[in-house]
């Protein structure tokens, strides 16, 4: 069973004449400034991670992705043509496109810091 109604006016939400419920004043007031102190201070949960570490993520979720893609499309060919190895097949050339690219990007990354350490010593 539902409460009855409070008797008492002040009590009862007041509602506007759209319909809504009016929003009490604690929540129409906006926060107090912080200051420039507290507002510089960023929280942090986690350290936050560098660049080179953040490409080696990518590099790697790149590889998984066309490894899962190629074996993907392998089982759409096996499903539709019912060639019994397409799966494998769609697996394998992932796996070797995957490589290749993870190879040509860890190049770069390599490059890069490599051109990095080589700015900081001079």
């Amino acid at each position: 069973m539902s409460d009855p109604p409070p008797s008492d006016p002040a009590d009862r939400p007041r509602i506007r004449p759209s319909g809504a419920p009016e929003i009490p004043e604690i929540l129409r007031e906006k926060p107090a400034d912080p200051g420039p102190a507290r507002r510089k201070r960023r929280l942090t949960l986690m350290p936050t991670a560098t660049t080179t570490e953040m490409r080696s993520i990518g590099v790697g979720l790149d590889f998984a992705s066309m490894v899962a893609g190629g074996a993907l499309l392998g089982w759409i060919a096996q499903t539709l043509t019912k060639w019994p190895h397409a799966l494998l097949t769609g697996a394998i050339v992932g796996l070797v496109t995957g490589g290749y690219k993870l190879f040509q990007d860890a190049r770069e990354i390599n490059r890069d810091l490599t051109r990095e350490e080589h700015h900081r010593k001079h």
